[in-house]
């Protein structure tokens, strides 16, 4: 089981893809949260007599809640997300992960060559 886990490690492209998708979907369940906490502290609710579908949720004044149980998963999928990315990251050692390709600019070689070759004054 352990030299399956270190085969799959190796493949950089399928662990960096896999993390973009999982970071992108937990970025976005943060952002659903964070979405759902306003918009139930702006709404007004007359009546709210417990609804299951508000988990985390208070009454916060005149017919206004604040709810953060949607925030609060998408914190733990970010967090969890964020830990297998450390885990992979240090399992990879001092790898290139996630690290980009340096590319010399174009003209390096005759930006370091004199402009004018010298010659006597």
């Amino acid at each position: 089981m352990r030299e399956a886990l270190d085969r799959l490690l190796k493949d950089l492209t399928l662990i960096t893809l896999a993390l973009g998708f999982a970071l992108g979907w937990a970025l976005l369940q943060f952002a659903e949260g964070v979405s759902n906490v306003i918009t139930t502290l702006l709404n007004d609710y007359e009546e709210v007599s417990g609804n299951p579908d508000l988990l985390l949720t208070w009454r916060v004044g005149e017919g206004h809640l604040l709810s953060l149980g949607q925030l609060l998963e998408g914190s733990i999928e970010l967090a969890v997300v964020l830990a297998v990315a450390a885990f992979v990251r240090s399992r990879q050692g001092d790898s290139n992960f996630a690290k980009p390709s340096v590319v010399p600019p174009q003209g390096a070689e005759e930006a370091a060559a004199p402009a004018v070759p010298p010659g006597p004054l």
